[in-house]
């Protein structure tokens, strides 16, 4: 049964960056957590850190129990590592292992809850035109039909007495468009698009409005579908393991590197990816782009998955710099030292999930979508 305080993080991951003080010999292990909503780093237990109340739950729907059953394996499998069992490093369940520690994070749920939000404010906020869609005529009319329903008479009786381009040219469209209007449907259409709404955007009472609507999706509506839909994939995905997608982790060949104690940090994204460039990052959209996994194990080992012909070596401290650039709130590690303080002030510098080009791209895109499911709408049965 799923409890009240869940980990955004697994324990069995926590506990290879905690510590005991060896002149207290009751003393539990603790780590060192670096959190960028707060000014200085606190030491924890394992416990109490990456805990939430009720994460995974959303109204009677809950992922926890499922997560839960599936951990034992892979705490098992993550001890195994950090003691250098070599059979460990061909286990089957490693591509599974990350994939679970990628997915289940709140750094991954943020990500998909900041990239919903920005996109939201770039259509209220006008990013959003319908310029490659103006020689499309299904959405056009799928967008205008019904503003046309109510003053389409009134147009064509304008159209009637003045021509299309008359009007046109009155209202302040260009020759660019002008070009495009074939019909009073299509005149309305650009009116609309490219006369009331820019004006519209302009109007005070109108700016208040959208101000709200933003606010309501950005602050409310949006997390909690994230939260909603995020939980239901768990779930789902939990339920038929058989069919999530690990391809790009089985190919990859594995080895645990390591480093000086205490130089190892685990971040709220636990995963990082490098690029074929040498770049880290854990944007989902750069898998093709990929040539190497790196889980950090221990304050002193780092598990790499890397394509057998291309084996990667990692420089740590710009390893580290990644790990808290790509946190969205916090680093975790075994030491109050004064490298990992200045991370702290790096931390979320580059959490993004979807990078800023891209999710310009997919606003851009939006038109082309809407106008697919228009003309599958329409096709006839």
């Amino acid at each position: 049964m799923s409890g009240k305080r869940q980990h955004i993080i697994p324990r069995f991951l926590l506990r290879g960056f905690a510590a005991s003080d060896r002149n207290k010999k009751k003393d539990k292990s603790k780590l060192w957590v670096y959190d960028r909503r707060k000014d200085l780093p606190y030491h924890s237990t394992e416990e109490n850190v990456a805990v939430e109340n009720k994460f995974y739950v959303h109204d009677n729907m809950e992922a926890d129990t499922a997560i839960t059953t599936h951990e034992g394996k892979w705490a098992k499998l993550v001890n195994d590592l950090r003691n250098e069992n070599v059979s460990a490093l061909t286990s089957p369940d490693i591509p599974y292992l990350l994939w679970h520690l990628e997915i289940r994070s709140k750094n991954f749920r943020q990500g998909f809850t900041s990239a919903c939000q920005k996109m939201v404010i770039g259509i209220l906020d006008g990013t959003l035109n319908f310029e490659s869609a103006d020689r499309n005529r299904d959405l056009r009319e799928y967008l205008i039909e019904d503003i046309y329903n109510e003053v389409g008479t009134d147009i064509e009786q304008l159209v009637s007495i003045l021509d299309i381009p008359a009007v046109a040219r009155r209202a302040g469209l260009t020759n660019d468009h002008i070009d495009k209007i074939s019909s009073p449907k299509d005149l309305l259409f650009f009116l609309v698009m490219y006369c009331y709404l820019p004006a519209l955007r302009q109007d005070k009472a109108w700016q208040v409005e959208i101000k709200k609507l933003e606010d309501r999706l950005c602050r409310s509506e949006i997390p909690e579908v994230s939260r909603f839909g995020h939980i239901r994939a768990l779930r789902k995905a939990y339920n038929k393991s058989s069919e999530i997608d690990v391809s790009f982790y089985t190919q990859l060949k594995y080895k645990i590197l390591h480093f000086p104690n205490n130089s190892v940090i685990l971040g709220d994204a636990p995963v990082m990816r490098l690029t074929k460039d040498g770049k880290y990052d854990k944007k989902l959209s750069k898998i093709n782009n990929m040539a190497a996994v790196a889980l950090p194990l221990s304050s002193n080992q780092v598990l790499v998955g890397h394509i057998a012909e291309t084996e990667q070596n990692i420089n740590i401290q710009a390893f580290k710099e990644a790990v808290a650039r790509s946190s969205e709130d916090f680093f975790v590690g075994s030491c109050n030292s004064n490298e990992n303080r200045k991370l702290h002030e790096i931390i979320g510098t580059e959490s993004d999930l979807i990078s800023a080009d891209e999710l310009n791209s997919m606003i851009a895109s939006i038109p082309a979508l809407l106008s697919k499911m228009v003309g599958e709408k329409t096709k006839p049965d």
